[in-house]
């Protein structure tokens, strides 16, 4: 090795180019090779690696250029050492490295001690000295010089080993760190470090919340109780793997610690938080094959470490109470009283009696908050301690955020609903739930939550926990509804408030009706096809009666037209009773698609933004009404579903909207007492056939089946299919025929047709083009044939002169004239 301080490696460039270089540039031309002076464990250079040593090696950086260090040297130090000068070396800033030979080879931990008594002896201060120089794994590079460069080196003429054992027992304890040289300006140095360095509670996420939760001695404790244990004096830890003692120091009310032991892993120079303390230990053998540009948060020990902090209770119950701090303010203005009742809203949406009060949870609607933050706990968060966009998180903060969690699904309404809007933290833009609810509540989680943000988790979770608390407010209104009282109303409710006529046909149909709203609330899907519809002058307030029995589950939106697609499944949802108004307009063509929507039972279709088909059991009544005195329906046949029920305004009890909540509350009570009585939701006997003659009243008149009974009846001649379409118009106009279409005898042989088709009325009788007929007219003369008397539709086909094949009407009863 001496031969190595004779003979330095040549770096080939010059002092100018040399110090002109940044500093890393500068630090590359250093590594021309270099040693330790001892035993490394498997061939590494690391803490915890050194197994001896048997050369000291001083760095002196901060030599003043006025010391004369070989004649230090030699006054100082009486055996064998050699100094020569460093690459970094000029006059005017002085870099040496002194090698002392040993006798025998000493452990780290002797080390230490040894080489701050050398360094002590040479300059008590030890102020020339690098700090890092005392460190048993440090790296001398091979000496060398510039090829300008000032390069020296002293031999000293001595040549007795320095003997280790002479130094330690210089000490009282050399393993006592705390008397080695240099340790309390260490130490001071460490706490003016501490000065520079950022406090490590104030990390952001999970590694601040660790340091914060478990200071340096709690740290110890809790994880490295086999590495360290407590020192002779307070602030001090020993490394059990080591020899020397109280060479940990804790410092800044516990949250940095400094280590002085020579073989601890965390001996590097710098001081540690807590979080580093334990990732040195636990996790630093991960790190052998890691280089030094490897950022530390990519190294494996600190991904390791990450996952033990994301799973510690400790560091995730920190973290928690700061997350409750952050949103503390956000939940300052929530308050609840979770004992407290409030009125569900009756049908009539007035308030109902004390008796009739609903709790707002009813029916699982909704859950207590919890009187504290534990739940936060749970939130899964990631390294940096920010919350995970998992379906998890969302549904815990749907389940326990104050301002969330009465948002429920209405069952009724198949739909999302916030039970109690003033918990809300924005204004609705109008009731239920809608896409501005769901921008807002996705922007209010971001914005309490760190920015948490992930809307196709966010809506399944919120599907999810407001399944949950599912609720159905029909159902909730039956339920708590007072007992009936035994008083008959529902039978006459129509005769007492719009006096109707007090027969037995129109009280069955009014309770029928009303039962079947109350069963198909508790057994969707039911089946009732029949419709109550109330037949009297505009204003007596047919609609207002069965508005005032729905309430807020009332809709007279429905028309003929939304019966064609999903338009009229949707606006059944959320309803207990639907009216569709104004039935004198509904065509014959439009009876078919009339009749098949009344009698479905439920409803199939994609919601809008839905993904899937759903089905939909009916939970709602079809009501109608029309001001038609003269006939609503259009078709003589199909007619069984219509109840008509004619109405003139003039109840004794007063008007419908007259009804107080009371009254209301004790019908629907009657309703559901029928109801669980098992009244049957048909007709039957001569009931069943005053319907029909109702029905059959109801029927629309058209001004032109006169004119067609007239045609029907004409005598025709024998030669009728000969005749032109011309000739035919004329013989119906005034008996008049050409002499070309005579026929012998003619007379003999004229009757009455047998047979009709409805071009033949379309041409013959009504003198239109043939050509012109509609799809609608065809429809109406069906409905004209239908009421007129003695014939019938066959569904046979003939092939006609002039018309080719055609659908035929048969007389029912021939009378040959």
């Amino acid at each position: 090795m001496t031969a190595m301080a004779y003979e330095p490696v040549v770096v080939e460039l010059t002092k100018s180019e040399y110090f002109s270089l940044p500093k890393g540039e500068r630090d590359k031309h250093k590594d021309v090779g270099g040693f330790v002076g001892g035993h490394l464990k498997n061939g590494r250079r690391r803490k915890g690696h050194v197994l001896s040593r048997s050369l000291v090696t001083l760095d002196l950086d901060n030599l003043p250029a006025e010391v004369d260090l070989a004649a230090v040297l030699a006054e100082t130090l009486p055996y064998a050492w050699l100094a020569h000068t460093t690459l970094s070396h000029s006059p005017e800033n002085p870099r040496w490295r002194v090698w002392v030979w040993l006798t025998r080879d000493i452990s780290p931990d002797e080390y230490g001690a040894v080489s701050r008594r050398i360094a002590q002896d040479i300059n008590p201060g030890l102020s020339w000295f690098d700090p890092s120089t005392f460190e048993s794994e440090r790296l001398m590079y091979a000496p060398a010089t510039l090829t300008d460069g000032d390069y020296h080196v002293e031999v000293s003429s001595k040549k007795d080993i320095l003997n280790p054992d002479d130094f330690l027992e210089r000490y009282d304890t050399w393993q006592d760190v705390t008397t080695w040289p240099g340790i309390t300006p260490e130490q001071a140095k460490a706490f003016e470090a501490n000065g520079r360095l950022d406090d490590p509670r104030d990390k952001p996420g999970m590694l601040g919340a660790f340091n914060r939760a478990y200071p340096i001695t709690r740290a110890i404790e809790t994880f490295l109780p086999e590495v360290y244990k407590p020192g002779t004096t307070k602030d001090r830890y020993t490394y059990t793997g080591g020899t020397s003692s109280n060479g940990l120091i804790v410092y800044n009310g516990g949250h940095f610690a400094y280590s002085q032991h020579a073989t601890d892993p965390a001996a590097d120079g710098h001081s540690h938080s807590a979080f580093d303390l334990v990732r040195i230990h636990r996790f630093g053998d991960l790190d052998a094959d890691t280089t030094a540009s490897t950022p530390a948060n990519k190294k494996p020990s600190y991904v390791a470490m990450m996952d033990l902090v994301n799973d510690d209770p400790g560091a995730r119950a920190e973290n928690a109470k700061a997350s409750a701090a952050m949103i503390d303010e956000v939940f300052q203005p929530i308050t609840t009283d979770n004992d407290e009742s409030v009125a569900a809203p009756g049908p009539a949406d007035e308030p109902l009696e004390e008796t009739n009060k609903l709790p707002v949870d009813t029916a699982g609607a909704g859950e207590k908050p919890a009187s504290s933050k534990d739940w936060l706990l749970k939130l899964e968060t990631k390294q940096d301690g920010t919350f995970k966009d998992t379906i998890g998180n969302f549904e815990l903060i749907l389940q326990h955020d104050p301002r969330f969690n009465h948002i429920a699904w209405n069952s009724h309404a198949s739909q999302l609903e916030v039970q109690d809007p003033s918990l809300l933290p924005w204004d609705q833009v109008k009731p239920g739930w809608t896409d501005n609810d769901e921008a807002r509540l996705k922007t209010e989680i971001a914005r309490t939550y760190g920015g948490l943000y992930a809307p196709t988790k966010m809506n399944d979770a919120l599907l999810s926990t407001a399944s949950a608390r599912a609720f159905h407010p029909v159902r909730d209104y039956f339920n708590n509804l007072l007992p009936w009282d035994g008083v008959e109303r529902l039978d006459t409710l129509l005769v007492d408030t719009l006096g109707a006529d007090d027969t037995d046909y129109v009280r069955a149909v009014t309770r029928k009706t009303f039962v079947a709203a109350h069963r198909r609330t508790f057994q969707p899907g039911c089946k009732f096809d029949h419709v109550l519809t109330l037949v009297g002058p505009q204003g007596v307030g047919k609609s207002t009666i069965f508005a005032r029995m729905a309430g807020q589950w009332f809709s007279d939106s429905l028309t003929i037209t939304d019966m064609k697609d999903k338009t009229g499944a949707e606006k059944l949802l959320g309803n207990l009773v639907v009216e569709l108004s104004e039935l004198a307009g509904m065509r014959k063509a439009e009876a078919e698609p009339v009749k098949g929507f009344i009698s479905r039972t439920e409803d199939k279709f994609r919601p809008a933004y839905g993904r899937t088909v759903q089905t939909y059991p009916r939970q709602c009544i079809i009501v109608g009404s029309t001001n038609a005195d003269e006939g609503f329906l259009r078709d003589t046949t199909g007619n069984r579903r219509w109840w008509p029920v004619h109405v003139t305004g003039e109840g004794w009890l007063g008007k419908p909207h007259d009804l107080d909540q009371h009254t209301i509350d004790q019908l629907w009570a009657e309703a559901r007492a029928r109801d669980l009585a098992g009244e049957d939701l048909y007709l039957t006997g001569e009931v069943l056939e005053a319907a029909e003659h109702a029905q059959a009243e109801s029927v629309e008149a058209d001004d032109r089946i006169g004119i067609v009974q007239e045609y029907l009846d004409k005598i025709l001649p024998p030669n009728w299919d000969r005749l032109s379409l011309t000739a035919r118009r004329i013989w119906l106009a005034d008996e008049s025929i050409s002499d070309a279409d005579k026929a012998p005898d003619m007379w003999d042989k004229a009757g009455k047709r047998t047979s009709v088709s409805k071009i033949e009325i379309w041409s013959e009788c009504f003198g239109r083009d043939p050509d012109a007929m509609r799809k609608i007219d065809s429809h109406e003369i069906t409905a004209i044939m239908q009421q007129v008397d003695g014939w019938e539709d066959t569904g046979k086909l003939k092939r006609l002169p002039i018309y080719g094949r055609q659908r035929l009407f048969e007389r029912s009863r021939v009378r040959v004239a």
